[in-house]
């Protein structure tokens, strides 16, 4: 029974995957949709489709590994998480 249940968990997270936006904005690239915006909007969604894109690893990777081209919904809450408590020490940091 409880084989059974991971893995339906195991089959249901595989389902719940999402497409790293790095992967979507290199094909919206290729068919020239951003070609009207000024170069500070472009560096702007740029510099965000850079961070984003950081989420779609697992942890246990090292740094330099690629990022994955689509990731489950549970690991992306997990990184994003992680990410904004580490921008949060951060921004502490400054304050001090």
């Amino acid at each position: 029974m409880e084989n059974q249940i991971r893995w339906l968990v195991d089959e249901a997270l595989s389902l719940m995957k999402i497409r790293n936006p790095a992967s979507t904005f290199r094909d919206a690239l290729e068919c020239m949709i951003y070609d009207n915006m000024t170069e500070e909007e472009y560096g702007q969604m740029l510099n965000t489709i850079k961070f984003l894109q950081e989420l779609w690893h697992y942890p246990d990777e090292p740094g330099e590994a690629p990022k994955k081209y689509e990731m489950n919904v549970l690991m992306l809450l997990a990184n994003a998480i992680e990410a904004l408590s580490r921008l949060h020490a951060q921004y502490q940091m400054k304050d001090i």
